[in-house]
């Protein structure tokens, strides 16, 4: 008897260090604290601050750190976010939300409804930053407990469930105000998110640690990290040298060299943007010449540009001329212009438009003015740290002399350039860029009268294009909905306050004997693409990450307590054969 219980307590004992040890890696196994994976780009954040940023870099921080209502899957589908379910009145006017239970700020306080009701309302109040245009038209929020909230608007509202606004916790911000809440520089970034911001070194990177505690699936690397490049050679000597795992936002150009590394695997897609060739629309109270605001003129200019030479020699013919101000990668929502209504390269047109202008004075230099004296001559600023840009502000230079259209180019970093086109409004024209969302309505919020002196760079102003962009943001009706969204871009494309130069192909280089685990969104993107998918799931070669599954634990501790059963009956047949044997001799 008592043998038998000290080969119970053995096989306990066994069974026990066994589940303990494939507990333990189960746990573990999830990151590995070597893990880090590094993503090359060349954008750094402007703002950690969501009242203050604009920044793409900013945006998909924000991705990161913090979490919405809802979220979007691999297939750039709705999926629950912080709200696991919800349903729409049958009048389309209110949304009811049922928000996840038991989930912590970074901080571990808990989050509640409160904190939602908190970022719509402080966002609604200020009419700051890149989240304001998706929750403006929210009339009422109502706290029904910690965990379900509901929000109404006059109207329906379609894009409800696109709505990416990061919340925000109340115990931290509702510290400031209106007045003081830009002065908050949000270092620290408590959120919700799957990742946790550690250090943000300018200039240089943006480290992130894993959210062990996260909600969802969790992260499988330890820590995540944008290294900073000032241009692209850089990144791609790094890439190659294997400093880092990933290179995002290159040009093709930058690329074709070393495609055929079979450690190399790039992800091409057609970018949801456009880099546009923006004009000075605001009040006549800059340091600009106010010719650029003559509809005529803007025509004209477009007429002179040759974009698809643009594309051909800056681009390598892997960029695709504009038009219309939703990208086509986002049909149906883009609208392509007529052929009436299309202005392609014409010079002859264009001196054609300028002379009609009453343009018909040429001096020394081949500058056009009229009978007062005004010159057609302006200053164009681009951003020194995009070569490519650069170029093609060059480019844009040369179209324009030849029309007689003087064009002075200044190169400033992106703070000056927003400091020019925000503040002082010392410009003409300018090239930057933007990335548009799922839906359509987040880029057209950019240039309505609401957006002057938030998102709105260049203060276009003109209100049938209000009008329509808030109607359709009501149209619940797909179809009419499109046909509006084509109203307003055409608008647009007629009033010109943005000149679509074109939209870009992006290249997403991965080494693929660094990282695995990666597949593209429906977008082609794997990062910077409305989802946090592939962060998730990045796995770094030689690393022990990787979960194992219930079952399998359960295979390995069926097999470890069989093993052990079968020794212990080998030894007690054993014993008892021997014992046998002396009974035997005695």
């Amino acid at each position: 008897m008592k043998k038998k219980w000290v080969l119970l307590l053995i096989l306990g004992l066994l069974l026990s260090t066994n589940l303990v040890y494939v507990g333990a890696y189960a746990d573990t196994a999830s990151a590995d604290e070597g893990a880090i994976l590094k993503i090359g780009v060349k954008q750094e954040p402007d703002s950690l601050n969501p009242f203050a940023a604009w920044e793409a870099a900013s945006s998909e921080i924000f991705q990161l750190t913090y979490d919405a209502l809802t979220a979007f899957d691999r297939d750039l589908k709705v999926v629950p976010g912080l709200a696991e379910s919800w349903e729409v009145s049958a009048d389309q006017l209110t949304w009811t939300f049922h928000l996840r239970k038991e989930v912590k700020w970074h901080d571990g306080t808990p989050f509640t409804s409160a904190d939602v009701k908190y970022t719509y309302e402080a966002i609604q109040e200020t009419q700051m930053g890149m989240y304001y245009g998706s929750i403006s038209d929210i009339t009422n929020i109502e706290v029904v407990d910690d965990y379900t909230i509901k929000m109404s608007s006059k109207l329906p509202k379609a894009n409800m469930l696109q709505n990416v606004t990061p919340i925000l916790p109340e115990h931290i911000w509702s510290a400031f105000n209106a007045e003081n809440v830009l002065e908050f520089e949000n270092e620290q970034m408590i959120g919700t998110g799957p990742f946790k911001i550690v250090e943000w070194q300018r200039g240089q990177q943006v480290v992130f640690g894993r959210n062990a505690d996260y909600f969802e699936r969790k992260p499988q690397v330890n820590n995540l990290i944008y290294v900073i490049y000032a241009n692209n050679d850089t990144m791609v000597q790094s890439f190659q040298n294997g400093e880092i795992d990933i290179a995002l936002g290159l040009d093709y150009v930058d690329i074709k060299n070393i495609l055929e590394d079979k450690n190399v695997k790039n992800y091409s897609y057609e970018e949801n943007g456009f880099t546009e060739l923006a004009f000075n629309s605001s009040e006549p109270n800059g340091a600009f010449n106010p010719l650029i605001q003559d509809k005529i003129v803007r025509h004209a200019i477009d007429y002179a540009i040759d974009k698809q030479k643009i594309v051909d020699l800056v681009y390598d013919s892997s960029a695709v001329p504009g038009t219309s101000y939703i990208p086509p990668s986002q049909a149906p929502w883009h609208f392509e212009p007529s052929k009436e209504e299309l202005r392609l390269f014409n010079p002859e047109e264009a001196i054609k438009l300028l002379e009609n202008a009453g343009f018909v004075n040429v001096d020394a230099e081949g500058i056009r003015s009229n009978d007062q004296g005004e010159r057609l001559s302006f200053l164009l600023l681009s951003r020194s740290d995009n070569t490519s840009e650069v170029q093609v502000g060059q480019l844009i230079q040369s179209f324009l002399k030849d029309v007689g259209i003087e064009l002075k180019i200044e190169t400033v970093d992106d703070g000056v350039l927003n400091d020019r086109t925000m503040s002082t409004l010392d410009y003409d024209m300018f090239i930057w860029g933007w990335g548009g969302d799922i839906d359509p309505s987040v880029l057209l919020n950019v240039l309505t009268t609401a957006n002057l002196n938030n998102l709105n760079d260049v203060f276009y102003s003109n209100p049938k294009y209000d009008e329509i962009v808030a109607k359709q943001a009501t149209e619940m009706d797909m179809d009419k909905r499109i046909e509006m969204v084509h109203e307003a871009q055409s608008i647009l494309y007629d009033d010109q306050p943005y000149n679509i130069l074109y939209y870009s192909n992006n290249n997403q280089l991965v080494r693929t004997d660094l990282v695995s685990g990666l597949k593209p969104t429906s977008s082609g993107a794997i990062f910077y693409a409305s989802s946090t998918a592939n962060y998730l799931d990045a796995v770094l070669a030689g690393s022990s990450t990787g979960t194992m599954s219930s079952g399998m634990i359960l295979i390995i501790v069926a097999v470890i307590v069989l093993a052990v059963i079968a020794g212990v009956f080998t030894l007690k047949k054993r014993t008892q054969k021997h014992q046998d044997q002396e009974r035997q001799e005695w």
